[in-house]
């Protein structure tokens, strides 16, 4: 079984994702794609990939929506020869999307490992770890752990700094080099701790000058941002906020939620809710604590309403 394609999420934990299959399978193929683009990449995975050479497809950290686990099923119903394996974190979307998952597993060539309280990047490691694909080895496991920590936002735990400024350079640096250097030594490299140095000071000195010029402004349990590096350190050095939204010059927008709100899915749902007829919101997803909004790409000009119709809503909470 050497003819493998695995098709992840874009964000460090998807490529976390890609780091154990290619160290399973150094020869595996790999896509990284948005939550708005699975539909679309499935569509091409059966036209140009699913032809006959590949015989093991791993999907990982994509947060599926029931339109996304219909066109999955479809796949794994048409290439009986091919095996499916899911892998993934987030929380079901619907009663109906876990129904598909439950017919979804009656395939003899599917298979689902799904658990909400670890990263997609751990599961998919322990799981191959598992079928003896590679060997454990205690510099592998850090490495996994500080991604495994970021992502869950592990804050008590000691990988959780660690994952947080390798979060800042998967951010910074172009993707092949990330890449490349962690598949050669398959650990957070010297050359990545001088630039998590490096980043920490540019950090600081960053946030004072948006501090500064009025782009960080609190709005009672809301703390807007307007920035578009560090985005996760928002919530670390500014506590004591309920809700913290950031708008990126991109178009991108993203919502954290305090750890200590119990019932962080209603507020999302009610923020979806709130978004559903938003002509310039293009798509949403992620985690009840940490979500992100995608504008339309004509539409990107409109990010700051989109931030403003979120600390409005998130306000009311």
């Amino acid at each position: 079984m050497n003819n493998v394609f695995l098709l992840s999420h874009n964000d460090m934990d998807g490529y976390g994702c890609v780091l154990s299959a290619k160290k399973a399978y150094p020869e595996c193929r790999y896509m990284n794609v948005g939550y708005g683009d699975i539909v679309s990449t499935l569509h091409y995975m059966s036209a140009e990939v699913l032809d006959g050479s590949i015989d093991t497809v791993y999907i990982t950290d994509l947060n599926f929506d029931e339109i996304c686990t219909i066109e999955l099923y479809k796949q794994v119903k048409h290439y009986p020869s091919v095996n499916f394996t899911y892998v993934d974190h987030h929380p079901f979307q619907s009663d109906k999307q876990f129904q598909i998952f439950e017919k979804l597993k009656e395939f003899p060539n599917f298979k689902m490992v799904h658990t909400e309280k670890r990263s997609a990047t751990y599961i998919f490691y322990k799981y191959l770890l598992s079928k003896e694909l590679f060997q454990f080895d205690e510099s592998y496991e850090k490495l996994m752990s500080s991604i495994d920590a970021y992502d869950t936002w592990k804050t008590d735990t000691v990988y959780f700094k660690p994952g947080l400024l390798l979060n800042d350079i998967f951010y910074n640096w172009p993707k092949s080099r990330f890449m490349n250097e962690l598949l050669t030594e398959m650990k957070i490299t010297d050359n990545m701790k001088k630039e998590m140095k490096s980043f920490s000071e540019r950090k600081t000195a960053l946030f004072k000058r948006l501090q500064d010029g009025g782009f960080i402004i609190p709005f009672g349990n809301v703390l807007m941002f307007l920035c578009d590096d560090f985005v996760s350190h928002m919530t670390i050095d500014y506590p004591g906020y309920k809700y913290y939204v950031n708008g990126r010059s991109y178009g991108g927008v993203s919502v954290r939620i305090s750890q200590e709100i119990e019932d962080p899915k209603h507020i999302k749902d009610h923020i979806n809710k709130a978004l559903e007829s938003n002509p310039y919101v293009a798509s949403s997803g992620g985690h009840d604590h940490a979500f992100g909004i995608t504008l339309q790409p004509e539409y990107k000009n409109k990010m700051l309403s989109v931030v403003e119709t979120l600390v409005k809503e998130l306000s009311k909470f």
